[in-house]
């Protein structure tokens, strides 16, 4: 998938997620807020036959495990 580079690094570390069903952009919290928020909600545009559903399942998955971790660390009361 060609993204912007700066989109790419977002992706890479999980601060951006693309739901796998919808093509949606999300964003981790700890970027909400920064210049990347218009893209929250954003459909890709792109065709979803063009994307490998498997490995955006995956790194969706990976993205949805770092927000767990967040709500985990909101519940406990310590700083993101």
């Amino acid at each position: 998938m060609l993204l912007r580079t700066d989109i790419h690094t977002l992706f890479d570390l999980n601060l951006l997620g693309i739901d796998p069903e919808s093509l949606r952009i999300h964003l981790h919290p700890r970027i909400k807020g920064s210049e990347y928020e218009r893209f929250d909600g954003k459909r890709l545009a792109c065709e979803a036959k063009l994307l490998s559903k498997e490995a955006l399942e995956l790194r969706w998955n990976a993205f949805q495990e770092r927000l767990m971790l967040v709500v985990g660390l909101k519940r406990s009361g310590e700083d993101l």
